[in-house]
């Protein structure tokens, strides 16, 4: 039986194709997970950057009272 070498060549490429998207896909998934642990990172950050927001407002406005107590 002969075998056309354009259909060969297609299907080999297509298979070629495919592989190259699968690297990609896992590529992409686990950049993923790296920016799914940088954004964890991130968060905790802006968490405790938010507590002490909160800490130096609380602070803020017993100062405030204290003021306007005195007054």
């Amino acid at each position: 039986m002969k075998t056309n070498p354009v259909k060969e060549i297609r299907l080999t490429d297509f298979e070629n194709d495919i592989n190259r998207i699968k690297g990609v896909a896992n590529t992409l998934y686990f950049l993923s997970l790296d920016v799914e642990e940088m954004l964890e990172d991130s968060l905790i950050l802006l968490h405790q950057d938010l507590l002490k927001i909160v800490e130096n407002a609380e602070k803020v406005h017993e100062l405030i009272k204290q003021t306007i107590k005195a007054n």
